[in-house]
């Protein structure tokens, strides 16, 4: 049987109206895309707005990507700003980057 809920938190409004958007040409946005047929192959998806602050190994994680020249990364364990981060997070703090 598997697995079939998945809930995407995304801190970007415009985006989760992107994905809302039932008329969207999927085809030109591959995230788009794979949200949609998730829920067309009887998935619960939900997607959630969360604040910039509260993502922050999410958004720290794509800023560097950005700056990285491969497109595929695989991690053996996290990077120590990652694992600050993550410490951060879990005492409750949070700051603006």
């Amino acid at each position: 049987m598997g697995i079939r809920k998945v809930i995407f938190e995304v801190n970007n409004l415009d985006a989760i109206q992107m994905l809302h958007n039932s008329m969207l040409d999927v085809h030109r946005y591959t995230v788009a895309r794979d949200v949609k047929q998730l829920s067309q192959n009887q998935w619960e998806v939900n997607i959630q707005h969360v604040n910039k602050e509260v993502n922050r190994v999410a958004d720290t994680l794509v800023k560097q990507a950005l700056r990285w020249e491969l497109s595929f990364y695989n991690f053996l364990q996290p990077t120590n700003h990652i694992l600050k981060l993550i410490h951060d997070d879990l005492e409750g703090l949070t700051r603006i980057e």
